[in-house]
């Protein structure tokens, strides 16, 4: 299960974990307004815990980037399935100027639900697959 939602004016995203997932981002400068990436720019997404443990980094680029300036990224399943159930925080950091500048436009929740079964469950015959 992948969802984002709205839950009094900040974004979570519930993801099941060991599922995959596809997100999409518009790259914002300090003064939120809409930015295409050039090649030295990139946007930094990243997953941790409150004490500061750090569980999922992507560093976006323009290669990323659809036709109209949104970044596109997959979570696979091997990305949250060693995770344990809990709310983590996300945040979206653009960067221009190979990081010489930073602008966090975006931080929220990341619910990682608990999964009855992962990818390390598949068995056929007895053989993991």
């Amino acid at each position: 299960m992948f969802t984002i939602i709205d839950k009094c004016g900040m974004k979570v995203i519930r993801l099941t974990r060991g599922d995959s997932a596809e997100i999409s981002t518009t790259p914002q400068d300090n003064s939120k307004t809409a930015v295409k990436l050039s090649e030295n720019d990139c946007v930094l997404f990243t997953v941790g815990s409150p004490s500061g443990n750090i569980y999922i980094k992507r560093v976006l680029t323009s290669s990323d980037a659809d036709e109209s300036g949104d970044l596109i990224f997959r979570l696979s399943p091997a990305d949250t399935k060693d995770m344990q159930p809990f709310c983590y925080m996300y945040s979206f950091a653009y960067m221009p100027n190979k990081g010489a500048d930073v602008y966090t436009y975006d931080i929220g929740v990341f619910e990682l639900m608990p999964a009855v079964s992962t990818v390390d469950n598949i068995e056929v015959d007895n053989e993991r697959i």
